[in-house]
């Protein structure tokens, strides 16, 4: 009987919350709208409601973004508490996304926040929020790699400072080339690996060729698009 009591005023509150958001909002309160947006974020995060807390910190971003954005346009004096409180709700909200696995939706926040800055006039403050968003898009996504073919690619993803019995069959030169390759893959850098293909092709056996030339076509016309 407590529990439901709680929830009952959980819900109350969540709701009340939300609608104060919005009434701010279209009142033009946009900084306010965007307290009431935290204190919701607030409140996800006890519940562990990742989703919603990325959503909730998401809204107060933006809502102190417009505060900013307002007082620029009317040419006040500002101390950009504005703008600063969200550029750290933005870089929460990522955070959330990244510890939950979603680097698409966290880059896709670091492109806004480099699009925001932007806007304001301060280009050179927006390049390290496009870096993070290119840095989240190369990242591999575990969920599309069977686990035998991630600990495969991470033995010439990464330097191993243990003894590999996969590795130590290969020559240094050999081994230090396919590491480049699974690098220029992943960057989807087209000029290196045709440089690459060229110096790996005598040391290959022709199906080793065969592949490689298989992968660097599929990165060049990937399937659907024609040749």
């Amino acid at each position: 009987m407590v529990l439901n009591k709680f929830s009952e005023v959980e819900s109350c509150s969540f709701s009340r919350l939300g609608a104060l958001a919005r009434e701010l909002k279209a009142q033009e309160c946009s900084q306010y709208a965007g307290f009431c947006c935290l204190a919701q974020a607030r409140c996800e995060h006890t519940l562990a409601n990742a989703p919603g807390e990325a959503q909730a910190l998401t809204n107060a971003a933006r809502s102190f973004l417009k505060a900013e954005i307002d007082i620029s346009e009317l040419r006040c004096p500002s101390f950009k508490e504005h703008l600063n409180a969200a550029i750290n709700c933005y870089s929460h909200a990522i955070r959330v996304h990244v510890e939950n696995k979603q680097p698409a939706l966290a880059a896709a926040l670091s492109i806004e926040v480099g699009d925001a800055l932007r806007s304001l006039n301060r280009s050179s403050e927006a390049i390290s929020h496009y870096q993070r968003a290119a840095e989240l898009q190369y990242q591999p996504t575990p969920q599309r790699i069977r686990p035998e073919h991630a600990q495969t690619l991470e033995k010439y993803a990464w330097q191993s400072t243990e003894e590999d019995p996969v590795v130590s069959c290969f020559s240094e030169d050999l081994f230090l080339l396919l590491q480049s390759i699974v690098m220029a893959c992943q960057s989807k850098d087209l000029e290196s690996l045709n440089s690459l293909q060229v110096e790996l092709w005598p040391l290959l056996s022709a199906e080793q060729n065969h592949l490689l030339h298989l992968v660097i076509q599929e990165l060049t016309h990937p399937a659907g698009e024609g040749v």
